[in-house]
């Protein structure tokens, strides 16, 4: 109690001045504090709203892409459609060389040399 005598009204005065400005202090913190929150929100509101678009430009995206097994189907069907016509253009190739051998037209080493680059032995 001794302690508590020895404080003057001065001092509880200027105690209870710097109370008052810490508690300013804290109470525009906190209003800072609130402010900025509240700006974040906003923030994160245009976030979602932009993800929300680009979910749905991806999603069409996906819907439109083609998957690799459907481009490997595909590619092996031009491959055989290619395969198919240069197998008939062999076959012609082939016809006209014994045409050609039968009449004359090409030597036996003529025909070997052009039968050298046949696609399909």
């Amino acid at each position: 109690m001794e302690e508590l005598s020895k404080i003057s009204s001065r001092d509880f005065k200027t105690l209870n001045s710097n109370i008052r400005g810490v508690s300013e202090s804290v109470a525009d913190i906190a209003e800072s504090i609130q402010v900025l929150a509240q700006h974040m929100d906003e923030r994160f509101e245009q976030v979602d709203k932009r993800f929300d678009k680009i979910e749905g430009r991806v999603g069409r995206i996906e819907v439109s892409m083609v998957t690799k097994s459907y481009l490997d189907d595909k590619s092996a069907d031009i491959k055989g459609g290619m395969v198919s016509m240069l197998r008939k253009e062999d076959q012609k190739v082939n016809r006209l060389i014994c045409v050609m051998v039968d009449k004359g037209s090409l030597t036996p080493a003529e025909t070997q040399d052009v039968l050298s680059f046949r696609p399909f032995p």
